[in-house]
């Protein structure tokens, strides 16, 4: 995967990661963990880790990103759709095995 992270001095605020998985129609990623210390949310570092990541994938040749968020987290909704995801009517399932 593909990690993005930063710190304020030694501390780790904040970070962001991405897996490549290649179908059969395209090569794609599925961003997972977006993080933002709490402390230092609303500081648009959310925005910063975003557009590295999309960065990254696109200089791999990812041709489609792909991310899962509560609908609850406004804030995480909002930073999504202003970077141009756009939400993906689908149904979503999980196994606990």
């Amino acid at each position: 995967g593909t990690l993005v992270t930063e710190y304020d001095d030694k501390k780790l605020i904040g970070m962001g990661w991405y897996f490549k998985r290649q179908t059969a129609l395209r090569c794609q990623a599925v961003i997972e963990d977006m993080i933002v210390d709490q402390e230092y949310r609303g500081r648009g570092l959310g925005l910063k880790i975003m557009e590295k990541l999309i960065s990254k994938a696109k200089s791999e040749g990812i041709r489609v990103l792909e991310l899962t968020t509560n609908p609850k987290r406004i804030a995480a909704n909002e930073l999504y759709k202003k970077v141009g995801f756009n939400l993906h009517p689908t149904n979503h399932y999980l196994k606990v095995l």
